[in-house]
């Protein structure tokens, strides 16, 4: 138990360090969302059973319960911090759950229900001026699949876009996509450092913290 609980906080830090220094302009909720995706039971149970780490499960229970084969997991981690170093903690976390966020959009892993809303704050903020929503494009309107793209313009700038079926769909598209450009979590996105001196950072901040 000693173990996994060792291992859980080391992972739990190091993600939320990681996530942070990457995602410096990400409010700490969305942080959150993404470190509390990655740690659930059913992305490590994913990647444990990938891993072969059933093997090394010890229950009376058998197929093993998700949270019994999230603790070994975690184990796993804390085993391997102790006996080798946050350096290569940090890389099995690195190379096997946050590779999991591959493909993921941040909203997939990230409830917004008020997307809007939150955009609007966030402008505020960087004292924006208001936002203004315009249909730029339609198609098919007067059909059962009508296809509308809205922008989202400040200071007569397009800042946005985004297509729906409905107008109120399509201008929380926008502000989505108007989010992920504040975040800087776009598709586009450049590749994290993981050059060995920012690595070894993270590293001792994440062990000092958990």
């Amino acid at each position: 138990l000693f173990r996994s609980a060792q291992g859980a906080s080391f992972v739990h830090a190091h993600l939320r360090q990681s996530f942070g220094g990457a995602y410096p302009q990400m409010p700490t909720d969305g942080i959150d969302a993404i470190v509390d995706f990655l740690t659930g039971e059913e992305i490590v149970c994913h990647v444990a059973r990938h891993l072969g780490i059933e093997d090394l499960t010890l229950s009376s229970e058998f197929p093993f319960p998700p949270n019994i084969l999230q603790r070994t997991f975690y184990a796993v981690i804390g085993a391997l911090l102790q006996s080798s170093g946050p350096q290569k903690a940090e890389i099995f976390i690195r190379d096997f759950l946050i590779s999991q966020l591959t493909g993921k959009d941040l909203f997939d892993v990230w409830i917004v229900t008020n997307p809007m809303g939150l955009l609007i704050e966030e402008l505020a903020r960087r004292n924006v001026s208001a936002l203004e929503p315009r249909i730029t494009r339609q198609s098919s309107a007067s059909t059962v699949l009508p296809v509308y793209f809205v922008g989202l313009y400040c200071n007569k700038k397009l800042i946005a876009e985004g297509p729906g079926d409905s107008l109120f769909a399509a201008e929380e598209e926008a502000a989505r996509v108007a989010l992920r450009k504040i975040y800087g979590y776009t598709e586009n996105r450049r590749p994290w450092d993981y050059s060995i001196s920012s690595q070894k950072q993270k590293s001792l901040k994440a062990l000092s913290s958990s």
